[in-house]
């Protein structure tokens, strides 16, 4: 935490674009950061900051990955972590709203809840 403070979140940034699932990574350390800035009230103030720097790397990442190609999102959202669960069921689960509500994740939404597309 010292670290990413210290630096810009510069290491925090590092960490998710070098992981293998860079959206799944920031949703799920916004998660994580957002939990333990509950339970830990001396650092909470510097975990929610943490916590939102990755929502917002989330939101960039879905961003640029909604731009490539026209399925690219819908392609990104239907793949699943090591538990077998869906990147839009974990981004559900991890409550972040910013993410779920990009224009291209709402988009995808549309699609499925009017039948043109299978989830």
């Amino acid at each position: 935490m010292v670290a990413a403070k210290s630096n810009d979140n510069q290491s925090l940034c590092d960490f998710v674009l070098t992981s293998p699932a860079p959206v799944e990574t920031a949703a799920k350390l916004s998660c994580k950061f957002r939990d333990l800035a509950t339970r830990e009230k001396a650092r909470a103030r510097d975990l929610a900051v943490a916590s939102e720097y990755c929502q917002a790397m989330a939101v960039d990442l879905m961003a640029l990955a909604a731009s490539g190609h026209e399925d690219s999102a819908s392609s990104l959202l239907r793949s699943v972590d090591h538990r077998g669960v869906t990147i839009l069921d974990m981004l559900i689960e991890c409550e972040q709203k910013d993410v779920v509500s990009h224009e291209s994740v709402q988009e995808y939404l549309t699609q499925v809840w009017t039948g043109h597309r299978s989830t």
